[in-house]
């Protein structure tokens, strides 16, 4: 089981390395940077990126912690999903 802690040293680690979360419904959310993510001890809120500008997310989604079942390293899964 995946838990707040797990997802908050995944944030805090130096260097940072991108990570997508994967939820029970098949959702994924890649985390290009440690701030696009405020993790709270049931939900985590996730900055949505908008084309054009990266480094602001235009908009916000909330994912219940309960329902994260895997965080995979984007180096290693990049190319594995269309």
């Amino acid at each position: 089981m995946i838990t707040t802690d797990d997802v908050r040293k995944r944030l805090k680690e130096v260097p940072f390395q991108p990570f997508r979360i994967v939820t029970s419904s098949g959702e994924k959310y890649e985390i290009q940077h440690p701030d696009s993510v405020l993790a709270t001890r049931r939900v985590l809120y996730v900055g949505i990126d908008q084309p054009r500008n990266p480094d602001v997310p235009d908009q916000a989604t909330h994912v219940s912690v309960l329902h994260i079942t895997d965080l995979q390293p984007l180096s290693e899964t990049s190319n594995t999903i269309p």
